[in-house]
């Protein structure tokens, strides 16, 4: 027995890496060193040269030397353990070479998943985007540890690193702040003795197929070849696998194609591993099976048939998670069986085939017994002791008498709790099917925050990246599967509903308003649309603020909703200076929310309520209608009863209420389309960074445009003009040569030549600045010309 699986092993493994073209590096010490990472120019890909010296790993940077202290070579990182502090002082060892610099060519940077302190900082750094506050973190880490205490007396900031500026290097300099640390993943909620050793973590792109001089250097799955796409004039050869096989830049092998578009692209690594291992079990299986066998050679025949049949039943499963998302759901093609009455044709044909009666109905009950497990609602499956007992009472009953068998199998599909399972099931597969789920968007009143631009439009309205604001969220909803929203508003509903019609019928959403004759708050608004938000269905509704700009991971909140069974669910979000916020405080491992903190004085936590909920209908039975704030009267309420979880939102989040937020908010949202690749963002010469730019706006000659740059439609940008981190609306004319950056343009407004634009600049609808005009921090009303400079900061009406 054993030589034929042995035999089937060395297939597998045959099939799965079919030729080394470079082989891994050996351990350096008791620390492996996987591929593609070089100790050594026969190993690995010198390209990744790190060091091996005395079994510990080190990595070079362009000036300094650092320890390796883990490597995860499935998502291709490392982590280096920074410099440490001189003895007796807060500088950083590494000072005299500026900190930690990578050489932007090597194919290493630092993530994002490095949280970083600057300590004894000078004056001069307070002025930077850094959180260099009081309430910065890295205050709570020097106070919290006697290694940093010699930091104490001195100014510190905190950031995430992977920005621009920090994907290769962590800068330290006299002038600027003189030492630093870094830690991966750190948990903000962790007391600072529970905190990581410090670390810095680094991540290789993948690697290339390796160089070649001759054939000698390939592995036999690959040939020596000249890459195509050799850059500087200088053609490099490569090992390019063989028909048949494929580079996988994970393990540096060349592998066998994949046929199955499921299981293409996956890691090898995880492939091998999971082949040894199902060899080990079976192995394993078999001798178990002939143990097994031996014992009871002498049942009878028919009681084998009945066993083998039931875990073939059992083993069949009610769905399949594996299965490509355009075949059909086996879940709910059974659920509509059940439905119409027809359970038996999803078992297979060769199961029922000379099938006795007592089968049969023994697999009719494992069918309804599978039915409850599926229930959508939690609180409304069978416990996991009450499927053990009903497979108990079944396998019980098949191995009775056949008399007996089928008197009590009849039994247990007339019992009451059968009957009342299966009525209660198809009652609601009906109401599900005809569930139409609901949002309503908090719009709120008059937008004075965003003001000159909401004395044109209701706030809603203000174009984000070229469309209204509102928009971006009626989308989201609609894509999910959001059937009719409704705008709780108290400001111009008939503008709102006039200019959402078109988008209406586009859309095949329906769109109504809930107008508010006095202001109710956060809360009172649903208590106004109740009649709108519940049905016969139960089904649960989004309730979001329409200010809030995010990726809007709906889909991924119903399933969190589902799962836990509470009463209400809420998105929460990380932010740097939680001072300024209400803070959620949650159990992590299950997303409880204990309680709330408004505005805390000392760090509690750094999540804040994101303005996206999901509630249940019986959530509107605690909201009276009168002016009320579901933040402050209704959630601790519901927490107070452990039926509140909150979700982290992944991704992006910013309130774009107002304008310094606006534009934050638009570097985080071009940023995400960065992330996705999307073909909205433009491309060229004249484009630095991200920017979006309608296809019907006209761009000049020697124009610069970015970062951080929206362009609406018909909008014309002469020739000269330097654009960077502002929104330009619908019909603006930028003319020769002008300026323009942190700040909005309103739509149809004209910016003339030479014309210098800046520091929080927004200008109303129709607006026209002169001929080499300088506004600094200008607030412009709508239909207003500026003949002369704003040298400060002013209101021009």
């Amino acid at each position: 027995m054993a030589k034929p699986l042995l035999l089937l092993s060395a297939l597998l493994l045959t099939y799965v890496v079919c030729a080394l073209s470079l082989p891994p590096c050996p351990p350096c010490g008791s620390t492996s060193v996987p591929y593609p990472l070089s100790t050594a120019p026969s190993c690995g890909d010198p390209s990744y040269k790190i060091r091996c010296v005395a079994g510990t790993l080190l990595f070079d940077s362009s000036n300094n030397t650092y320890p390796i202290t883990s490597i995860s070579p499935s998502n291709q990182r490392l982590v280096i353990a920074p410099s440490s502090f001189v003895p007796n002082t807060c500088i950083a060892a590494d000072l005299s070479s500026n900190g930690l610099q990578l050489n932007s060519s090597a194919p290493f940077n630092i993530t994002s998943s490095n949280t970083i302190f600057y300590l004894n900082c000078s004056n001069n750094i307070l002025n930077s985007p850094l959180n260099c506050t009081s309430n910065s973190l890295c205050h709570v880490y020097v106070n919290g540890t006697s290694s940093a205490s010699d930091c104490g007396n001195t100014a510190c900031c905190a950031f995430r690193a992977g920005g621009s500026t920090t994907s290769y290097r962590i800068r330290v300099r006299q002038e600027g702040c003189r030492a630093y640390r870094s830690f991966v993943n750190l948990d903000y909620g962790l007391p600072v003795n529970r905190w990581p050793q410090p670390g810095v973590e680094l991540q290789w792109v993948l690697p290339r197929e390796p160089t070649c001089g001759r054939q000698e250097d390939c592995g036999s799955g690959s040939t020596c070849e000249a890459d195509p796409n050799s850059n500087g004039g200088v053609t490099v050869s490569r090992c390019f696998c063989n028909s048949g096989l494929q580079w996988d830049a994970l393990t540096g092998v060349c592998a066998k194609e994949c046929q199955d578009p499921d299981g293409c692209g996956k890691d090898r690594t995880a492939l091998i591993a999971g082949l040894t291992a199902g060899l080990g079990v079976a192995l394993v299986a078999a001798l178990i099976g002939f143990l097994v066998y031996r014992r009871h050679r002498r049942i009878k025949e028919e009681q084998e048939r009945l066993t083998r049949e039931r875990e073939e039943i059992l083993n069949a499963g009610a769905i399949d998670f594996n299965r490509p998302p355009d075949d059909v759901n086996l879940a709910v093609y059974v659920q509509r069986l059940v439905e119409e009455e027809r359970i038996m044709d999803a078992v297979d044909p060769m199961l029922k085939e000379g099938a006795s009666t007592l089968e049969l109905e023994t697999m009719k009950a494992v069918g309804f017994l599978a039915v409850g497990c599926l229930e959508e609602r939690r609180q409304n499956r069978p416990s996991m002791k009450e499927v053990a007992e009903e497979i108990e009472y079944i396998i019980s009953i098949t191995a009775a008498k056949a008399a007996e068998q089928y008197l009590r199998v009849e039994s247990l599909l007339d019992s009451a709790w059968i009957f009342a399972e299966r009525k209660r099931y198809l009652s609601q597969y009906k109401k599900a099917s005809q569930a139409k789920m609901k949002a309503l968007i908090l719009v709120g009143g008059f937008g004075t925050r965003l003001r000159p631009l909401t004395l044109s439009v209701p706030k809603p309205l203000v174009d984000f990246a070229n469309k209204p604001m509102i928009l971006h969220q009626i989308e989201a909803l609609k894509a999910i599967g959001v059937t009719e929203v409704v705008l709780a508003i108290n400001y111009q509903p008939e503008v709102m509903l006039n200019f959402l019609k078109d988008f209406e019928a586009k859309l095949e959403i329906k769109i109504t308003c809930s107008q508010e004759t006095e202001p109710l708050g956060t809360a009172g608004p649903l208590a106004l649309a109740r009649d709108k938000l519940i049905d016969d269905s139960g089904e649960p509704f989004f309730v979001l603020n329409s200010d809030v700009i995010s990726e809007y991971p709906l889909k991924a909140m119903i399933e969190f909703h589902k799962s836990h069974g509470g009463e209400a669910s809420i998105m929460v979000t990380k932010v740097d200076e939680p001072s300024k916020y209400g803070v959620v405080m949650m159990e992590e491992s299950t997303g409880q929310v204990e309680r709330f903190v408004e505005k805390p004085k000392i760090f509690v936590g750094n999540k804040i309520n994101a303005g996206i909920y999901l509630l249940n209908p019986s959530v509107l039975d605690r909201i009276e209608l009168r002016p009320t704030s579901i933040e402050k009267e209704v959630f601790p309420k519901i927490a107070s009863e452990k039926k509140l979880y909150a979700m982290v939102l992944p991704g992006f989040w910013m309130d774009i209420g107002q304008p310094r937020d606006y534009i934050t908010g638009l570097r985080l949202y071009l940023d995400s389309l960065r992330k996705k690749s999307s073909p909205k963002l433009a491309s060229g010469a004249h484009i630095i960074g991200n920017v979006l730019v309608d296809e019907t706006a006209k761009i000049g000659d020697g124009c610069l445009i970015g970062p951080d740059v929206a362009i609406g439609p018909g909008c014309v940008v002469e020739s000269g003009v330097r654009l960077s981190r502002c929104t330009v609306m619908r019909g603006v004319r930028i003319k020769k040569h002008a300026c323009i950056s942190s700040s909005i343009i309103g739509w149809h407004s004209t910016v003339g030549q030479w014309a210098r634009v800046e520091n929080m600049t927004i200008l109303g609808e129709d607006v026209h600045v002169g001929d080499e005009v300088y506004s600094n921090g200008g607030v412009v009303l709508p239909h207003k010309e500026i003949k002369s400079s704003i040298l400060k900061p002013e209101i021009v009406m």
